[in-house]
């Protein structure tokens, strides 16, 4: 999901966000207060880094679905069965009928536009940089 795409039901309302930049003043705004977040010596932001770092794997896994890997074996290269049945837990995968294919649903969709969003104004920090690379880099 493109991160213009609407979260509106009222696409004129939408235009106009856009239109008049309140969208990227807004994701200006959150990535400030998130590297201000992630950079403060705190047990709040050792936690933060610690449950993005304990949902990369799984969020390596959807991206892989969300670029085509489920319909061959590279999803193997990329995941483990471990982490496809934790997706699959959490409702972020099911299995294609026809094919036996692991597919990424629409919630899983929505779950690894979430961490990217809170991940990509930090991805240039050295802490958080590996976490990015790791989710978005598929190189087996």
């Amino acid at each position: 999901m493109s991160p213009d795409t609407p979260h509106t039901s009222n696409p004129d309302e939408h235009a106009v966000l856009l239109a008049h930049g309140a969208l990227e003043a807004a994701r200006e705004q959150f990535a400030k207060t998130m590297t201000g977040f992630a950079t403060r010596r705190s047990p709040q932001a050792t936690t933060w880094h610690g449950h993005l770092a304990e949902a990369a794997p799984e969020m390596r896994a959807l991206h892989a679905l969300s670029v085509g890997y489920g319909w061959s074996e590279a999803i193997h290269r990329v995941s483990t069965p471990e982490v496809l049945e934790v997706a699959r837990a959490n409702g972020y995968v099911v299995t294609d009928e026809g094919t036996g294919c692991p597919v990424l649903t629409s919630y899983g969709h929505e779950a690894l536009t979430r961490w990217r969003d809170f991940v990509s104004p930090l991805r240039e920090l050295t802490e958080y940089a590996s976490l990015w690379a790791l989710v978005n880099g598929l190189d087996g």
